[in-house]
C-alpha cells in the first residue's frame, strides 16, 4: 500500500488491546481471522518505538489493520482503519479476548502495586486510537491527582501511541512540571516522536528545544531559533533567547541588535536585564547598575539583578584590603551560586596572598559557570601564586587560547611566567617571543624575553628586549605586571633601572608541592601524563618533569 492509499485516522478508527503470550502463534492465527474478510497477508511495516510492526490491507485498500507486538506490556495493539473497521473488530472479538477500556480501569483501581498501577495506566492510553480521544476520557483525569510516578506512566502512554497529535498534551505537561520526573520523561518522549518521524516540530516547539539547549550548544540554539524566525512565527521570547545565545557566542553587538527587537513593555524585565549582563560584558559598569536597578523597581526579589548590582558596586570599590574582602565575604554568602561574585572573591584573595583560597573560588565558579573563560586565567595565576608551577603551566596553556579579550594581555604571559617558575629560560625565551610577535604592543612580553635571554647568557639580546620593554613603562610598572620569578640575580635588568628580586629554588622543580608520583607532566604544556607514557596526548612532546 503507498502513503496515498493508507487510511486516514478518523472517527471510524477502533482499538483493540489483546493478551498476548505467544505472539508468532497468535499472529498467525489473526492473518486466518482476517483473511476470512478478505485481507492479504501481514507484511511487516516499519518498526515502532517498542515492538514490531505488521501491516494488513483488504483488497480495496480502504481498511488497514495496523498490528504493534507490545511484549514488555504483554498485549498485541490493533489498529483498524478505514470504512469497515468497525465489522473488522466484530470478526476478531468474536475469535480473541479482548482487553476493553471499561475492564483495564476496574484492574487500575484495584491495582495493589506501583508496578501493576503503571501497567494499567500505559495500558489504558493504548486502548484509544490516538491522544486526544485518550487524554479527553482518561488521560486527563489521571494527570489530576497529580502523582508522579502516574503521571510517568501517563507520558510513556502517550509516547507508545506515537499518534502527533501527543505533541501538544506532552509539551503542555512538560511545561507545568519541569523539574519532575514525569516532566523530564515528557522532554524526552517529544524529543523521541521527533526523531522517529512521528511528530514535526512546530515553531514553538523549536523555541523551546532551543531555550534547554542555550546553556549547553548556544550554536545549536541559534540555529533553532533561526528556523523558528523562517516559520514566520513572532513571539517575544524569540529575540530574547537570540540575545542569549549571541552573548553566549561572543557576539555582543549582534545581541544588542536582537534584544531591540523586542517591543516596549513586553518582557520588560527580562529584557532589561539581559541587557545588563551585555553592558557588563562591554565594561559599561554604569549602564549596568542602571539596567539591573530598573528590574528591581519592576521586580523587587528579582536574584539576578540583586547579585549583578552587588558585584558590580563591589568591584567599583577596588576590593582588594580585608574590609573590602569583608564585604565580598557576606556578598558569596548570600549568594553562594553566583559565579561572578567567586571570581571577584578571588581575585581580591589574591590580592592579599591568599592563593590556596583563591583556588577555593575559583573551583566553586567553575561549578556553576564551567564555560567561563576567564576562571582558568585566574587559576594559572593562583596556581603559580601558591606554587604549583607545572600545573600552572598547563593553565596557562589553556588561558593563552581560551581568554576572554579583556584578559588576553594576561592570559599570554601565563605561559612564559609558569616557564621561568620551572627553571627553564629557553622555553620561556620561546614562549615571550611567540608574544612579542604577535602582541608588539605588549611591554610585558619584552620584559620577560629580555629575562630568559639574561638567563639564557646572551646579555646584549637581553639588553635589547628590556629598552623595548622601557619604553612601554617604568621598570617598577613592568615587574609588576609581569610578576616574573627568578632564582638568578638580572645583573643587565639592574643597570637599567630595574629591581629584580630572586627567590631560593623550590626542592621540586614542579613547584613547592611535588605531583602525584605515578604521574608526570609536559614541559611543552603543561598536561598530565602517566609515568609510563613517552610522549605527550595532548601536544606530543617528549620531555616531561617527573
Amino acid at each position: 500500500m503507498t502513503k496515498a492509499q493508507t487510511p486516514t485516522a478518523g472517527p471510524k478508527d477502533q482499538v483493540l488491546l489483546i493478551p498476548s503470550r505467544d505472539p508468532q502463534h497468535e499472529l498467525a492465527g489473526l492473518g486466518q481471522i482476517l483473511s476470512t474478510r478478505g485481507f492479504g497477508a501481514g507484511k511487516r511495516g516499519k518498526p515502532g518505538l517498542s515492538g514490531e510492526r505488521f501491516i494488513f490491507d483488504d483488497p480495496t485498500k480502504s481498511t488497514q489493520v495496523e498490528l504493534r507486538l507490545l511484549m514488555e506490556l504483554g498485549v498485541m495493539r490493533l489498529l483498524v482503519r478505514g470504512e469497515k473497521s468497525a465489522e473488522v473488530v466484530a470478526t476478531i472479538g468474536d475469535y480473541l479476548p479482548v482487553m476493553p477500556v471499561a475492564a483495564i480501569l476496574k484492574q487500575l483501581s484495584t491495582a495493589r502495586s506501583q508496578m501493576e498501577v503503571q501497567l494499567f495506566t500505559t495500558l489504558v492510553l493504548l486502548a484509544f486510537p490516538d491522544a486526544k480521544s485518550a487524554m479527553r476520557s482518561v488521560g486527563q483525569q489521571l494527570l489530576d491527582q497529580d502523582n508522579d510516578d502516574l503521571a510517568s506512566a501517563v507520558v510513556q502512554g502517550l509516547l507508545l501511541l506515537e499518534s502527533p497529535d501527543a505533541m501538544p498534551f506532552l509539551r503542555a505537561f512538560a511545561a507545568s512540571k519541569p523539574e519532575s520526573e514525569a516532566g523530564k520523561l515528557a522532554v524526552r518522549a517529544q524529543e523521541l516522536l521527533t526523531q522517529n518521524g512521528l511528530a514535526g516540530e512546530t515553531p514553538e516547539d523549536l523555541i523551546a528545544k532551543a531555550e534547554r539547549a542555550l546553556e549547553k550548544t548556544p550554536e545549536k540554539a541559534l540555529e533553532w531559533l533561526e528556523e523558528a524566525a523562517a516559520a514566520g512565527v513572532f513571539s517575544p521570547r524569540l529575540p530574547l533567547l537570540k540575545a542569549r545565545a549571541l552573548r553566549a557566542l561572543g557576539r555582543l553587538e549582534e545581541g544588542l541588535a536582537a534584544l531591540a527587537e523586542i517591543e516596549p513593555g513586553e518582557l520588560e524585565a527580562e529584557s532589561l536585564f539581559a541587557r545588563g549582563l551585555f553592558c557588563e560584558d562591554l565594561d559599561s559598569a554604569e549602564d549596568a547598575i542602571a539596567d539591573y536597578s530598573r528590574v528591581l523597581e519592576l521586580e523587587p526579589e528579582h536574584e539576578g539583578a540583586k547579585r549583578g548590582v552587588t558585584r558590580l558596586r563591589l568591584a567599583a570599590q577596588g576590593a582588594a584590603g580585608p574590609s573590602d574582602l569583608a564585604q565580598l565575604d557576606e556578598a558569596v554568602d548570600t549568594y553562594p551560586a553566583d559565579p561572578s561574585l567567586r571570581i571577584q572573591r578571588a581575585v581580591a584573595r589574591m590580592g592579599l596572598g591568599r592563593f590556596s583560597e583563591a583556588l577555593v573560588d575559583l573551583a566553586e565558579a567553575k561549578k556553576w559557570d564551567p564555560d567561563n573563560q576567564a576562571i582558568v586565567v585566574h587559576q594559572a595565576e593562583a596556581e603559580l601564586g601558591v606554587g604549583l608551577y607545572a600545573q600552572a603551566l598547563h593553565s596557562g596553556v589553556l588561558a593563552h587560547k581560551q581568554a576572554p579579550p579583556a584578559l588576553k594581555a594576561r592570559a599570554v604571559l601565563l605561559p612564559g611566567r609558569a616557564y621561568l617558575a620551572l627553571d627553564e629560560p629557553e622555553r620561556a625565551n620561546a614562549a615571550f617571543s611567540s608574544v612579542a610577535r604577535e602582541l608588539p604592543e605588549l611591554p610585558a612580553a619584552h620584559l620577560g624575553r629580555g629575562i630568559a635571554l639574561e638567563l639564557l647568557g646572551q646579555p646584549e639580546k637581553a639588553r635589547a628586549s628590556y629598552e623595548t620593554a622601557l619604553k612601554g613603562g617604568s621598570a617598577v610598572a613592568l615587574w609588576s605586571q609581569l610578576k616574573p620569578l627568578t632564582y638568578h640575580p638580572l645583573a643587565i635588568w639592574e643597570q637599567l633601572g630595574g629591581a629584580a628580586p630572586f627567590v631560593e629554588r623550590p626542592p621540586h622543580k614542579a613547584g613547592v608541592m611535588p605531583i602525584d608520583p605515578l604521574f608526570k607532566r609536559c614541559l611543552g604544556c603543561g598536561a598530565s601524563a602517566l609515568g609510563r607514557r613517552t610522549s605527550c596526548k595532548v601536544c606530543g612532546g617528549r620531555e616531561f618533569l617527573s
